[in-house]
């Protein structure tokens, strides 16, 4: 799950080494990896807790040309949350949360990993642990009122997933809010214009239907369906193949293709 980087950037790895790679003349690849490859172990051997905490991500799911290592992807990135960087704290507590790279779950230790990073500003950390205190994985943690202050918290640094779940709590009136259609519409705009495939299926559903003072918009309803589809969100994908069904998806589709060939 993506979180902003907020304590070391990538241009703080030496310009040299971001150079050599970049304007290489070997081509796409070096020594047989991806320049992304290329630069990020570079990057580990010289130190970037950046680095450590993307290569850790590369190693979990298998991507980028390395093989699937659960156990160098955990190394990586307790190595990265023992620095101090707030994005591997807070996967570190996603690890936790959902048992993966080989941890056994334990919602203990994720909320306390999660309260480390989102003590530290980590607006992807303050949602996962808004979503705990909602009391979605269990009573145990249930706090409404903390819920909502870190909702609003990742919602401020634009968190696009803390902007969506703020936004149901007020179409819905959960966490002692008052419903404000408005205010939710707002910020679920905010959260779809940010790509969470989540915040489009329901702006999509909400165009399509004609909701919350919304003009019914077909084509925009099918843009955002698609942009939902291509990240994998099932019941986007379900949608679109409704409207191709019924060969409405076809059209919209033609008409989208015209308009980017314009734009």
């Amino acid at each position: 799950k993506p979180f902003e980087k907020t304590e070391v950037k990538p241009e703080l790895v030496e310009g040299a080494i971001l150079d050599k790679i970049l304007n290489s003349s070997i081509g796409p690849k070096i020594n047989g990896m991806t320049i992304g490859e290329a630069f990020t172990k570079l990057a580990v051997e010289k130190g970037s807790i950046f680095a450590c905490g993307n290569l850790s991500q590369m190693y979990a799911d298998g991507m980028g040309g390395l093989k699937k290592d659960e156990k160098e992807a955990l190394r990586l990135m307790a190595l990265a949350a023992k620095q101090g960087y707030s994005d591997a704290i807070a996967n570190l507590g996603i690890f936790y949360l959902d048992g993966l790279c080989g941890l056994i779950k334990n919602l203990r230790e994720a909320v306390r990993f999660c309260k480390l990073s989102a003590n530290l500003g980590n607006a992807g950390a303050q949602c996962i642990l808004a979503c705990i205190y909602t009391g979605h994985f269990g009573d145990l943690y249930k706090d409404e009122k903390e819920a909502l202050r870190l909702f609003e918290l990742g919602a401020k640094q634009e968190c696009a997933e803390a902007q969506y779940y703020l936004a149901g709590n007020y179409f819905s009136g959960c966490l002692g809010l008052d419903k404000d259609e408005k205010l939710a519409l707002h910020l679920l705009i905010l959260s779809a214009q940010q790509g969470f495939a989540h915040a489009q299926h329901q702006l999509a559903l909400m165009y399509q239907a004609s909701l919350c003072g919304l003009v019914k918009n077909d084509q925009r309803s099918y843009q955002l369906f698609r942009l939902a589809a291509d990240q994998g969100h099932a019941e986007a994908q379900v949608s679109l193949a409704a409207l191709m069904k019924n060969g409405q998806g076809f059209a919209m589709e033609a008409a989208l293709i015209d308009a980017e060939r314009i734009a």
